[in-house]
């Protein structure tokens, strides 16, 4: 069967078709094109990720990896 990648949308943890006890939060998830999760992008629980975002996702740095950045600097 066909996949599909997706994330949850902003503010929504979202249960697995099969795994209740298994969610989909904001990182990207692979799974089988189902109507289960077909409605839930309908629906704007879920979000396709198309593969501009998967790029941009790896290229920018976590926050933490900023914040220590930041703080590394020498105070004047």
């Amino acid at each position: 069967m066909a996949t599909i990648k997706v994330r949850a949308a902003a503010g929504v943890i979202f249960p697995m078709e099969r795994r209740a006890r298994k969610y989909i939060t904001g990182d990207v998830v692979e799974v089988e094109s189902t109507a289960y999760y077909r409605r839930a992008v309908a629906a704007g629980d879920l979000v396709l990720v198309t593969v501009d975002e998967q790029v941009t996702a790896k290229a920018a740095p976590a926050p933490a990896q900023v914040k220590k950045e930041i703080k590394a600097e020498p105070n004047e």
